[in-house]
């Protein structure tokens, strides 16, 4: 099955959102909206009538269109949504499920709901979402902060399961905000972050990982905590994580990252192939900590 892949930004503090109703679908490409350039996605389901359910639809203003990506189970599995220019955004209205019918009773159960999410941005953050599986109707999460960004990532976390099939059914993704003119003109609204998870050099071990565990030939391997500690930069007090450059060009060969915390062990093993480095192995491991 094909799959598409892209550049993860980076994510340096986990932080919760909350939810409010949103009162009606907020057009990808309306005024309640930003516009949305373009949409890749770490996996696709094929090869059903009358239409594909290519991550595109999450962005084409139609709920009566989705989203489904491969594999047997669709955690970990990510989209990512590219902003026409760089925007402050502040929250995402999300058409959960297969709307399709819905008002009759029709499609919304059959099909996996997203029930929470790493939410990924270009400044160096991420947020975790959580959403009412059982809600028919479009929800607007409004994040916990604005973020100045190009782009903003889903990664999946929890799914609730259809009645009838566990493929995970996400019909549109709306992200509101306003557009950044500083950001646009080449410079950053947000002071640079100290935390080592927002350097550029970080960002090789996020791609890798995200990758990784969003392809469904290899997210079987992949737990909440690894996801945790490298998307969202948690770490427990007094074990910090270590610092990782895989920046320079003159790097080659292989890699490990690996961090001790309190209650687990985390553990990337990683390859340079062409000018990316890729994860071809991933643990994270309970251990005692009276160890």
């Amino acid at each position: 099955m094909p799959r598409m892949t892209t550049s993860i930004p980076t994510a340096a503090a986990l932080a919760l959102a909350w939810l409010v109703t949103s009162p009606a679908w907020a057009s990808p490409h309306g005024t309640d909206g930003l516009a949305i350039a373009g949409v890749t996605a770490s996996s696709t389901r094929t090869g059903e009538a009358p239409a594909g359910h290519e991550p595109s639809n999450l962005a084409d203003g139609d709920p009566d269109t989705w989203w489904q990506p491969a594999g047997r189970s669709p955690r970990f599995a990510w989209v990512r949504l590219e902003l026409a220019a760089p925007a402050r955004v502040d929250g995402l209205v999300i058409a959960n499920g297969v709307l399709a019918h819905a008002d009759a009773g029709g499609d919304f159960s059959t099909l996996g709901r997203l029930r929470s999410a790493w939410v990924l941005f270009d400044d160096g953050a991420a947020e975790v979402i959580r959403l009412d599986p059982q809600r028919r109707s479009p929800r607007w999460v409004i994040l916990a902060r604005a973020h100045t960004t190009r782009a903003v990532t889903l990664v999946i976390r929890d799914v609730e399961r259809g009645e009838r099939w566990n493929h995970l059914a996400i019909s549109e993704v709306s992200i509101t905000g306003r557009p950044d003119a500083e950001a646009t003109a080449g410079r950053s609204s947000l002071p640079p972050s100290p935390d080592p998870c927002s350097s550029p050099g970080w960002l090789p071990l996020r791609d890798a990982v995200v990758a990784y565990c969003g392809d469904p030939d290899t997210a079987s391997r992949c737990e909440d905590p690894l996801l945790d500690v490298v998307l969202g930069c948690r770490a427990d007090p007094g074990h910090p994580l270590p610092a990782l450059d895989l920046t320079p060009t003159d790097k080659s060969g292989t890699a490990r990252w690996a961090w001790r915390g309190r209650w687990f062990s985390v553990q990337v093993d990683l390859q340079r192939i062409g000018d990316r480095w890729r994860a071809t192995d991933v643990k994270a491991t309970e251990r005692d900590p009276a160890d």
